[in-house]
């Protein structure tokens, strides 16, 4: 009896463990679900759609969460707090325009709201601590657009964040 207890719980927290730990996560965009995008370890990829192209993610002993691939890149500090207002990774600049607690589907958190701007183009990026990588929206003119991690926690997020602690109903 105590074995079988042992074995459903070291069950429990190795599947805990593994969600923190994701290896894939999708990017939907709620107005139009056929569009996405994924980020991808082992092997590193980024995917647009169907295509998917090669990228460079940052290591564990890098200072920064990062992703680099063909047309997308994304870089923030691992220790991003409310008075780091600016950084630049290879010519491109990053800005963190405010932090403040958001309520988005329902889940209050502190959200980072990071833009990259490439000339009349800017990314915008809702990154938390605990959950990394949550929305990427795009201003281009008179175009927009924005994309949702599918799951609670995203690229980049915390070894605390679980996929357990959002439940949809």
């Amino acid at each position: 009896m105590n074995k079988l207890l042992l074995v459903i719980i070291c069950s429990f927290i190795q599947g805990m463990v593994s969600s923190a730990q994701a290896q894939q996560w999708f990017y939907v965009d709620p107005i139009t679900p056929a569009e996405s995008f994924s980020i991808q370890i082992n092997p590193s990829e980024f995917g647009v759609n169907d295509v998917r192209l090669e990228a460079v993610i940052c290591d564990n002993e890098n200072e920064y969460i990062c992703i680099e691939a063909p047309d997308f890149s994304f870089h923030v500090p691992k220790d991003i707090s409310n008075s780091l207002k600016e950084w630049r990774i290879n010519e491109k600049v990053y800005k963190s325009q405010l932090s403040k607690r958001l309520k988005i589907f329902g889940i209050k958190d502190k959200i980072f709201l990071i833009d990259r701007i490439e000339g009349k183009n800017t990314i915008r990026f809702l990154f938390s601590k605990k959950r990394g990588l949550i929305g990427i929206g795009g201003f281009s003119g008179n175009s927009s657009g924005l994309f949702l991690v599918d799951k609670y926690c995203g690229f980049g997020a915390s070894e605390r964040c679980v996929e357990t602690q959002y439940k949809s109903k």
